[in-house]
């Protein structure tokens, strides 16, 4: 699709219709039609577009930088970047904003309520995960002590949610649940009510992408940095900078990690995952 120089969204309905976002230089090009539209050279423009289910290019447009995207059962498109959090039709009109200032991961449950991962521009070092009801209530949130960064937010059949992040030290969510690390990866489970359930700090890096099965359980990619640890009641050990893909119990515990490709730069990683 032309000059595309990243992805970071990938929406699929339950009848097969494809939304995704991303970033581009210059030109962008979607169809053999007139639907390309370009950015001024050397700069960065992220944009919006979506395919039916046979594949065929529906619409696209500008937006600003994205830096994740959900869609809820009913087709409407959650955009979560610099800006706060945005939503748009399944058509692509714009249809209001969340007021928050900025926001690092949004996605949507089974009922159509969705979770987000707001940093607020006046305090950078601190974050909170939100949860809001589809009318844009505020339902719970979890403040994080010092800050996180890189989130990954994504929901179970339960409509709980698990939050993947590098956490600095000291996070307490709870329960029981807290997590103590420096600036490594955790998992930390939530169940719909904003109860944590369970955490597990790795030894990872780059966990871009997730998603759950109809089952509950977890999967995760990401790519070593020294030898990867997973979990606390079993143990998986990675060659450094491997890519892989790991599997969670419901409950948090680790089932299976697979290997992929050794990675020789930093280009090398998995952004997107689906189930």
């Amino acid at each position: 699709i032309g000059d595309t120089t990243d992805v970071t969204g990938l929406a699929v309905s339950p009848e097969g219709i494809a939304t995704v976002t991303g970033s581009f230089s210059q030109r962008l090009g979607f169809s053999t039609s007139d639907s390309l539209f370009g950015a001024v050279s050397d700069t960065i423009s992220a944009f919006m577009a979506q395919y039916a289910d046979d594949g065929m290019f529906r619409w696209c447009k500008r937006v600003q930088n994205v830096r994740s995207m959900s869609a809820d059962r009913d087709g409407t498109i959650y955009l979560a970047g610099d800006v706060g959090l945005l939503s748009y039709s399944p058509s692509g009109t714009f249809t209001g904003g969340l007021g928050l200032d900025q926001c690092s991961s949004v996605v949507t449950d089974a009922k159509g309520d969705f979770y987000v991962v707001y940093v607020p521009q006046d305090l950078p070092d601190s974050a909170s995960i939100r949860k809001y009801y589809r009318d844009g209530t505020l339902a719970w949130q979890h403040h994080f002590h010092i800050g996180i960064r890189n989130p990954v937010l994504t929901c179970d059949s339960t409509n709980g949610v698990c939050l993947i992040s590098d956490m600095f030290a000291n996070n307490d969510f709870g329960s029981g649940v807290f997590v103590v690390h420096d600036w490594s990866p955790a998992i930390v489970k939530f169940d719909s009510s904003g109860v944590a359930q369970w955490a597990r700090e790795g030894t990872s890096r780059d966990d871009y992408a997730a998603a759950n099965d109809r089952d509950g359980n977890l999967y995760l990619t990401g790519q070593t940095q020294d030898t990867a640890v997973f979990g606390v009641d079993s143990v998986s050990s990675l060659d450094v900078n491997r890519l892989y893909v790991a599997k969670f119990s419901p409950a948090g515990k680790i089932l299976r990690v697979l290997q992929l490709a050794r990675s020789t730069s930093q280009q090398s990683d998995l952004r997107a995952l689906g189930i």
